[in-house]
């Protein structure tokens, strides 16, 4: 019983501490879209809040996420062509002013800006 009892409380601190750190990642994140370029400053709006990870079977995994839902989300974090991100949001349903709303000013080429990635770097030189 008082191992079981260890093992409940181990679980809640580690993940009281997961959901703490998709928190800070997420509000960096945020941090970096306004102050960045291309349209990425517009970003923030489509930001979910953090949400526990659910395995196949509908169980808390210990894990948290967020998402950032907007097609031009992956080429402002790796850089790219906007094609074929724009057939393909206009495939599933995007509108052209929908697409544009988080791009501008890219000559068709994104940059990468990391958003994400430095967001997760920061965060951790925080917390070391």
């Amino acid at each position: 019983m008082e191992e079981q009892l260890k093992e409940g409380l181990v679980e809640e601190v580690l993940d009281d501490a997961g959901k703490e750190v998709a928190e800070r990642v997420r509000d960096q994140t945020i941090r970096n879209l306004r102050n960045s370029y291309q349209g990425a400053e517009n970003l923030p709006e489509y930001v979910t809040d953090v949400k526990h990870v659910r395995d196949s079977k509908g169980r808390f995994t210990g894990s948290y996420t967020f998402e950032i839902r907007h097609p031009t989300a992956p080429l402002h974090e790796k850089g790219g062509h906007i094609e074929p991100t724009y057939s393909e949001a206009q495939a599933v349903g995007w509108t052209r002013d929908g697409f544009y709303s988080a791009l501008d000013d890219c000559n068709e080429q994104v940059e990468a800006k990391h958003p994400v990635r430095n967001a997760a770097f920061s965060v951790r030189a925080e917390l070391e």
